[in-house]
């Protein structure tokens, strides 16, 4: 069985969907849920998950170390 093609848009929708979901429940602002998912993955704050959001979407290059 081979493994789907990564599809950008999706795993966009996927993460801002996850992030709302965790405001609604937690209450907490969106920024700082991103921010935290940022450093949880190695990288400087929301400035990934940023990228990975905007335009269409894009998928992370490298797993996290």
């Amino acid at each position: 069985m081979s493994t789907p093609a990564p599809n950008p848009t999706r795993f966009a929708a996927f993460l801002e969907r996850a992030i709302a979901q965790i405001h609604a429940q937690e209450n907490i602002p969106k920024r700082v849920i991103a921010d935290e998912l940022g450093y949880a993955v190695g990288r400087q704050g929301s400035t990934a998950i940023d990228y990975w959001c905007r335009s269409g979407g894009h998928i992370p290059t490298k797993k996290p170390s």
